[in-house]
């Protein structure tokens, strides 16, 4: 575009161009960092989200001089140069103090990298379990047919990971009550027509099914219903959603269907109670995702792929990773058994636990009993991720094991030119029987 036309677009048309504004999209509601302690809720203002909310924002090394980020006005170059990695998140384009409110988004963006280097390929896990020694070798990938998968129309046996409707269990009295009302309440009539021709087709099935057991010609049989027929079916529905609720019939096969939710499966809360609504909780395994499966932390479809060292060549063992220890597993609390230990801006349990080792002790050299106040930085240990899921509320579980010797020695660097154990090296035998010309004359 010449600069004559730059010139004759109007000051809107000129923002949309050259802007970023427009581009990033909308902040996801903040995650609650309440943790519960001893009976009382505990947050900090400055701990790391799990996730980030917000957009990741970098320019060009020509623009960051100027303090160009493509936004309403420019940033100060001392609060964005002074870093190894200009990145930032924007919380507010313009304030009432017309003031660009911004963040260093450097701890998700360095976790990313981080992840990637990593090559940990990512599982389905609905449930959010803690104990890596549960974790079964048979889980699948992220992104398997059956797991992957956004069509309601898809097979029965598909997964799906994202609804058009809520997650009715994580909805609160006053979050339903605002979903009925500006969601459901325009939608009465549909609904009522979704409902008469779901029991049309039942009632038709049902007499068709009857015809077929008699021998009767089922083309004989009528499409229609009458009024009476639906006012019993609505008084069946009735009867058995003041009984079961949720595993009704209305509820699994009409309504959730209708609204496009995610399924709803309840389990007993206690065998020894009755059979009361306030006596079931919901089944965590039919808890839905809120984002995909591999969250697009990797795109790994699996972990079967060898490390290929740019010396050795293919690997048995995958690289291992350093991981400092966070919180050791013995306090002066009495500990929780397993130590918290911190790889790549991931906190996860240790795999070894305190009662692994005979008469339940750590062994001398384990490094994660007691907090190791004397290393610079804290104490480090080398690990091996198992595998890594997305919990239903968006947090990352990764499981860690202790890595092999031998995989320390080669990210250590400590290579010894020798020859594997068990084999020896050829004699060299000249032709006709003479001595090589390299080796000196007995």
């Amino acid at each position: 575009m010449s600069i004559r036309m730059r010139r004759q677009l109007s000051p809107t048309a000129q923002l949309l161009r050259s802007s970023r504004l427009f581009a990033v999209p909308n902040a996801l509601p903040t995650p609650s960092m309440d943790i519960a302690v001893s009976g009382t809720l505990k947050s900090s203002k400055t701990a790391t989200i799990p996730y980030p909310t917000r957009q990741a924002i970098a320019t060009p090394a020509s623009s960051l001089g100027r303090g160009d980020w493509g936004l309403k006005r420019p940033l100060p170059l001392k609060s964005t140069t002074r870093t190894s990695r200009p990145v930032l998140r924007l919380l507010s384009n313009d304030t009432i103090e017309h003031i660009t409110d911004f963040d260093s988004a450097q701890d998700h963006v360095q976790t990313l990298q981080k992840w990637t280097e990593m090559g940990i390929a990512l599982s389905y896990g609905g449930k959010r379990e803690r104990d890596p020694s549960k974790m079964t070798n048979g889980q699948k990938g992220a992104f398997e047919r059956s797991i992957d998968s956004t069509d309601p129309d898809d097979e029965h046996m598909v997964k799906r990971w994202k609804y058009k409707g809520p997650w009715l269990a994580s909805l609160d009295a006053k979050k339903f009550q605002k979903y009925i009302t500006h969601k459901l309440s325009k939608r009465k009539d549909e609904f009522r027509a979704h409902l008469a021709e779901y029991i049309r087709l039942k009632v038709v099935k049902a007499r068709r099914d009857e015809a077929q057991r008699h021998g009767r010609d089922i083309s004989l049989i009528s499409d229609e219903v009458s009024a009476d027929d639906l006012k019993v079916h609505y008084r069946l529905f009735r009867q058995e959603l003041q009984e079961v609720t949720i595993t009704s019939e209305l509820v699994q096969q009409i309504v959730i269907p209708f609204l496009d939710l995610p399924p709803v499966q309840v389990e007993p809360y206690s065998q020894s109670l009755g059979p009361s609504m306030d006596q079931f909780t919901v089944s965590h395994d039919t808890t839905p995702l809120t984002t995909h499966p591999s969250a697009g932390l990797s795109y790994l479809r699996s972990n079967t792929y060898m490390y290929n060292h740019p010396l050795l060549g293919p690997q048995q063992y995958k690289q291992p990773t350093p991981a400092r220890v966070l919180i050791p597993a013995r306090t002066s609390t009495g500990g929780r058994g397993r130590a918290i230990l911190g790889v790549a801006g991931i906190a996860a349990d240790d795999s070894e636990s305190d009662s692994v080792k005979g008469g339940g002790s750590f062994s001398a050299n384990s490094g994660v009993a007691f907090l190791d106040t004397e290393t610079e930085g804290g104490k480090k240990i080398w690990v091996s991720s198992s595998g890594a899921n997305i919990t239903p509320d968006a947090r990352i579980m990764l499981h860690l094991a202790r890595a092999p010797r031998e995989a320390v020695e080669v990210g250590l660097g400590r290579l010894e030119e020798a020859p594997p154990p068990g084999v020896k090296k050829a004699p060299v035998v000249m032709p006709f029987g003479g001595a090589r010309l390299d080796e000196p004359l007995a």
